[in-house]
């Protein structure tokens, strides 16, 4: 079973590694091998960095969270394309999201934005992205939704695995986050819970 280049069978050693041993070494190096297609990417997420002054590890991260690296994803909601974006906010953008450049592009300059809009709070910047900056408004924080309350957990984690900080002082008061972050010891966990999600997401495509 393949979800858009993504071994299922890769996903389940994944797992395997992690619950059998426990290591994370083992678990690390399962996952660059299966799962971490950013490589192709790597010049535009630098020149995106670049630009809108954004640590490259955000861009990543979000990427992978969004579509694993799959420039022609396109979500159940119409999201499309690498970075995910809704067909309105790409052409608002003036983007064309399913092609991987101009996708990383708009989404460097929609988080600039968001940053902007949330005085730097990087925590509160990846849950507009996932839920709208009007929820995030409405609520004074991150709203009450456990979708985007996960993404913003698994996004952060996935910014330090590809070498980025989510220190305090770039985020903001985590008190007033609206969410709580793992412990070094619930790392292995939360990423055990990671690849089972996208092995119901294969289950799922391939259903349809």
């Amino acid at each position: 079973m393949e979800l858009r280049g993504i071994s299922t069978s890769g996903l389940q050693q994944g797992i395997k590694a992690v619950t059998d041993t426990g290591s994370s070494k083992n678990f690390n190096q399962v996952f660059e091998k299966t799962m971490d297609k950013a490589k192709p990417y790597e010049h535009c997420f630098q020149m995106a960095a670049s630009k809108y002054q954004i640590d490259p590890a955000v861009l990543k991260a979000v990427a992978k969270a969004e579509s694993n690296f799959n420039p022609q994803a396109v979500s159940r909601s119409g999201a499309l394309g690498l970075m995910q974006f809704m067909p309105g906010t790409a052409q608002s953008l003036g983007i064309n999201p399913l092609d991987p450049a101009e996708s990383i592009q708009g989404a460097a300059k929609y988080l600039s934005s968001l940053l902007d809009q949330f005085q730097g709070n990087l925590t509160l910047a990846l849950a507009a992205y996932n839920a709208g900056p009007g929820a995030v408004t409405k609520y004074g924080g991150i709203p009450p939704y456990q979708e985007t309350q996960n993404y913003v957990n698994r996004v952060k984690q996935l910014i330090t695995k590809y070498g980025g900080s989510v220190q305090e002082s770039a985020i903001g008061n985590s008190q007033n986050s609206g969410i709580d972050f793992p412990a070094a010891g619930e790392q292995n966990s939360a990423l055990i819970l990671l690849l089972k999600e996208m092995l119901l997401l294969s289950a799922i495509t391939n259903l349809r």
